[in-house]
């Protein structure tokens, strides 16, 4: 039976690549210049974008993604202080109500000039009553400070429903932590502050980090060479408290290789990649919870292996969502697939589960031209049955942004 029904779903995902296909279903226009971030919210349904002037956001029409020659609003700041908005690789993150990106003040002129010495502050736009499209523009709701912060710096942003949270990974002399805030914030500083237990100088924890629920995953990314490790938060019957991890997820295989540096979360499911595998073939590790709950692991359920059909460096980004029919689906970068091209690969969780298919291969792949082998984190963005990404030419990640989905 066991046998039947492995045969069963190696049958099913074969079918899935040919029954239907992602298709590019929408261009959104940004304009000229590099941009910062490209994020989709969980839903799909609106896409924010990380750019000097401020966040251009887009809402997909009623009538589905349609090429857009400009955002449905800008997301801007009225204090004149901040200077930059979104300034990291995952700075800017919404859940279609909501967006929350990293604002930086330069402490002075000369500061700016050379980029250093300056504060990061949180911005928080809230939808206005009529709708983001009701103005042209918005200015931002809250901006928030982290409270005990060090070195004032955010490296991530991440927003649940109720909950906001930042990653400033240079807290500490690099030993990193996780500022959390209410959604919608009841604060001006933090509520709580998490760390790991086990924390170091140069492990860099909140380089990315997740919310899926009750639940905030981060990992740490030691720039010393030492072993790294995933950080999972479940937040305590009262409301965030600081706080140390509830359990620490590790594999000592990749522990050295990006292990915990780029990390994603849906549900039940936490997946994290190691780029520099098998000669930066990549590889994906992924954890299911407990039906007990999250505890400490050193073996991952499953793992997916770049291979020829991936491209190399598969790993580069790693997102975790939900395809059209609402099983769980895993889209990852690779930005060498060939001479020219990168690659989204997109994975759906088997009927038996993730790990039950031995070897398994991509059900799906977006073909990304990538000349020059730009790197992809950060740049892309997954929600429901929506992968979205920069377009990657000889100046670098620009516009426009592509929106496929899968029909």
């Amino acid at each position: 039976m066991q046998k039947l029904l492995f045969l069963l779903a190696v049958i099913l995902s074969a079918l899935a690549c040919f029954a239907s296909s992602w298709q590019q279903v929408a261009e959104l226009n940004v304009g000229g210049g590099e941009l910062v971030d490209v994020n989709v919210s969980p839903s799909g349904n609106t896409v924010v974008v990380g750019y000097a002037p401020g966040v251009f956001l887009y809402e997909k029409p009623e009538t589905g993604w349609a090429n857009a020659s400009k955002p449905t609003t800008v997301l801007t700041c009225s204090d004149p202080n901040v200077m930059g908005i979104g300034g990291t690789n995952y700075g800017v993150a919404t859940d279609d109500v909501t967006v929350v990106a990293e604002g930086f003040i330069y402490l002075d002129t000369n500061a700016r000039n050379i980029g250093i010495h300056g504060t990061s502050v949180l911005l928080v736009w809230q939808e206005p009553a009529n709708g983001w499209g009701s103005q042209s523009s918005v200015s931002q709701s809250f901006e928030l400070q982290a409270t005990g912060i060090t070195e004032p710096t955010f490296d991530s942003v991440a927003i649940d429903a109720q909950t906001i949270a930042v990653g400033a990974a240079q807290d500490g002399h690099n030993q990193g932590a996780i500022f959390v805030w209410d959604n919608p914030p009841q604060t001006y500083y933090a509520k709580a502050r998490l760390t790991a237990s086990d924390g170091a100088p140069s492990d860099q924890l909140g380089w990315t980090l997740s919310i899926s629920g009750n639940t905030i995953t981060t990992g740490s990314c030691p720039d010393d060479g030492a072993a790294s490790a995933i950080y999972v938060f479940v937040e305590p019957p009262g409301g965030w408290t600081s706080s140390t991890q509830t359990a620490e997820l590790t594999y000592s295989p990749d522990s050295t290789m990006g292990f915990g540096c780029y990390v994603a979360s849906n549900g039940n499911t936490i997946a994290t990649s190691a780029v520099p595998y098998d000669d930066y073939q990549g590889r994906i590790d992924i954890f299911t919870r407990p039906a007990s709950g999250w505890s400490n692991s050193s073996t991952p359920t499953a793992q997916l292996t770049g291979s020829s059909k991936t491209g190399r460096y598969f790993g580069d980004s790693v997102h975790l969502s939900t395809n059209v029919a609402g099983d769980d689906m895993i889209v990852s970068a690779a930005s060498v697939l060939t001479l020219y091209d990168a690659a989204e690969d997109i994975y759906y969780k088997p009927l038996q589960g993730w790990g039950s298919i031995p070897n398994q291969q991509p059900s799906q792949r977006i073909d990304i031209p990538n000349q020059d082998h730009w790197d992809l984190n950060g740049l892309d963005g997954v929600g429901v049955n929506t992968v979205v990404f920069a377009t990657c030419g000889s100046e670098g990640c620009e516009s426009p942004i592509n929106v496929y989905q899968y029909k």
